[in-house]
Formats: C-alpha cells, structure tokens, sequence
C-alpha cells in the first residue's frame, strides 16, 4: 500500500471498491487501489488479508455491507463504517462479537454520517436548554431531509427491522 499524500510519516493507505476505473477517476492522492465487489467473497477475503483497518462508508450496510464483516473479523482486520441501521448492526453483534473480541478485533459501527449529526445535535440541544435556558431537557427529537442513498438506507432498514418476538413483547 502507498503512502502517497498521507499525513502521518509511515502510514500506508489505499482506496478499495469495485469499480477500478471509477477508483482511478477519484485517486488524486495516487494511492494504491484495491478491487472487491461486495458479493465477492473471494476478493473481500484478499481485501481484508492486505490491510489492518477497514474504514467503508458503502450503504446501505444491511445490504452491502456484512460479506466485509465477515471476511474482516476472519482476516483479524479492524472494521469501520457509518452505519445507521440498527437491525443490522445487532445481527453483526450477535454474530461476530465472541470470535472479534477473543482476536482483538475492533468492529466500529456508527461513527459518521448517520450517527455524528444526531448525536451530536441532540447534545448541543440539550447543553443549550440546561445552560441556556436553565432547565431539564427530557427528549431531543431530530429530523432530517434524505434522498437517493440515504432514502434507500432508509426503506432497506425499515424492511429489516424485523425484531425478534422477545424484543417486540417488551
């Protein structure tokens, strides 16, 4: 891997999708490029056996997403993604969580888009109405525009969100 344009003295780094001549359009760091589709287990698998941290922002996750998963807890590589849809990342706890904490594996779900503006909104609303208004904040509710990616995240979650009947009895 390269360590074109990287900021930190010895990191290597790399672009991965599954589209090379998409990858080759958008590489202006001139980093090292990797191809894997996403149903590819295979090129996953290579993918994740080349690298030590896997960040991917590719949803939505629920559908494009486990087969990484997968092949980076067998590979013992770290995982990243902004993942939002919490059906799906529940399944990725329950099947994953023994073999990557007994490896050292850190599997990082929610950290970006669809995690950091509701999160961080709903504190900096509840900091406002305690230290500004001088109150107790009991609820913080967040609404947010979405189109194409975002609005098929959306629909595709809300297909999963099948819960077990011992969650739903609750």
């Amino acid at each position: 891997m390269s360590t074109a344009g990287s900021l930190l003295p010895g990191l290597r780094w790399a672009i991965a999708g599954r589209n090379r001549p998409k990858l080759d359009t958008v590489n202006s760091a001139g980093v090292d490029v990797l191809v894997a589709d996403g149903e590819d287990d295979d090129a996953l698998n290579r993918v994740a056996a080349l690298t030590r941290v896997v960040a991917t922002t590719a949803g939505p996750f629920s559908l494009y997403g486990s087969k990484l998963v997968d092949a980076s807890v067998r590979n013992r590589t770290h995982y990243c993604d902004i993942a939002g849809e919490t059906p799906w990342i529940r399944r990725l706890i329950d099947r994953h969580h023994a073999r990557a904490a007994a490896d050292g594996t850190r599997i990082i779900i929610c950290c970006g888009y669809d995690s950091i503006p509701s999160d961080y909104g709903a504190w900096l609303i509840s900091r406002h109405v305690r230290e500004v208004l001088h109150s107790d904040c009991v609820n913080v509710s967040v609404y947010f525009w979405m189109d194409g990616a975002e609005v098929a995240t959306a629909v595709h979650g809300r297909r999963c969100s099948i819960w077990p009947k011992q969650v739903r009895s609750k």
